[in-house]
């Protein structure tokens, strides 16, 4: 490895079961299913209201791969 690359690969290391939030997942919430595309478009699978009467569907949403949301 060169220098550059040395540095970039131990900036990109991170501790054993470091987490840090993706993105928050809008209304319903619950997300589960969770899967990337070839792209590195990220989509997360709702599920409707667990704790609460069902106010509506479950949900698709569409992230990019830095977290931002694309689309429902």
């Amino acid at each position: 490895m060169t220098g550059a690359s040395a540095a970039a690969h131990a900036e990109a290391e991170r501790e054993w079961l470091d987490i840090d939030v993706f993105a928050e997942v809008p209304q319903p919430g619950h997300p589960e299913g969770i899967t990337v595309a070839d792209d590195g478009t990220v989509y997360v699978g709702t599920q409707q209201w667990v704790l609460e009467p069902r106010k509506g569907p479950s949900k698709i949403f569409a992230y990019s791969s830095e977290g931002e949301l694309l689309r429902e």
